[in-house]
């Protein structure tokens, strides 16, 4: 356990200060309590490893922690999630009978292999695509919407090119023996919201930065031809808040990472899928809102 008692005391000036000195410095930014930051210095945790002790300011003695820490930390966890070997067979699917073992997928990955393509890999939705059982991706690592899945035995999985004269972006389903891992990708870097409050008030914009960790579709409803789904999304935003709020001026543009369910719609006879909202996004500001497209 790190404590500051067994640090030289000018390293954790917070220690030193009085109760007054601390309050008149830090009350502009916390309500904190003197003795509830003593508590958390002395504590176990997460937190502890993670403070300045050599900084004054709460402001960097709270820093959010930057995207690259947070990435490797949910690489770290999904290669402990790997799940263990599962078998599908082909007829879930109302296939031929031939069951195949597929080995190393991530909980967010959907399998193909030999005849059997999972039944939630639909065409419309953008994916990531590599070959199961080692790190190598197709198509560079992109994303890419796919487009068909084609009929009989060795189905033929065919993505959108560059050019619609000649498209190579394709393979088959049995072409490698131990299959495929399919990723959805539903949000981009680059992608911009407006931020809608409870009230359903426009109160600001976002632009995706940087997606954390994994984009993990929880649901699939089927409407009339058409095909919904939810994914779960964590990603790091930066957040341009254009009215003001009490005493706070929200015309400032800050970074932060938050978690939320996407809700993309395929709709029948449309070609892509396409995002309908990103709903139970909570903000430290704002509370909880929904992001949608900004048109």
């Amino acid at each position: 356990m790190l404590s500051c008692d067994s640090l030289p005391e000018e390293t954790c000036p917070v220690m030193d200060m009085d109760e007054d000195q601390f309050l008149r410095q830090n009350s502009p930014y916390t309500t904190m309590r003197y003795d509830d930051l003593k508590h958390l210095i002395h504590s176990d945790g997460e937190f502890v490893t993670s403070l300045h002790l050599k900084t004054r300011s709460l402001q960097e003695l709270f820093r959010s922690r930057s995207v690259e820490e947070i990435e490797e930390q949910h690489a770290a966890i999904s290669e402990k999630r790997r799940q263990p070997s599962q078998v599908v067979c082909g007829s879930e699917l109302n296939e031929a009978p031939v069951q195949y073992q597929v080995k190393g997928l991530l909980p967010h990955e959907l399998p193909v292999i030999g005849i059997y393509v999972d039944k939630r890999i639909c065409p419309g939705f953008r994916y990531k695509v590599r070959y199961n059982g080692r790190d190598e991706e197709l198509f560079e690592g992109k994303a890419r919407t796919l487009l068909s899945v084609g009929m009989g035995y060795g189905k033929r999985l065919t993505f959108e090119g560059e050019t619609k004269n000649y498209n190579d972006n394709y393979f088959w389903s049995d072409s490698d023996p131990e299959g495929f891992a399919f990723s959805l990708d539903v949000v981009s870097v680059g992608d911009v919201f407006v931020i809608y409050n409870a009230l359903s008030e426009p109160v600001g914009k976002v632009t995706i930065e940087a997606i954390v960790g994994h984009q993990e579709e929880t649901n699939q409803e089927t409407r009339t031809g058409s095909v919904c789904k939810t994914v779960r999304v964590m990603m790091t935003c930066s957040v341009d808040y254009y009215q003001r709020h009490q005493l706070l001026d929200l015309h400032t543009k800050d970074l932060e990472t938050v978690e939320g369910e996407v809700v993309v719609v395929k709709h029948k006879r449309e070609k892509k899928a396409d995002i309908t909202c990103i709903k139970n996004v909570n903000f430290s500001r704002l509370g909880e809102c929904t992001l949608q497209i900004d048109q």
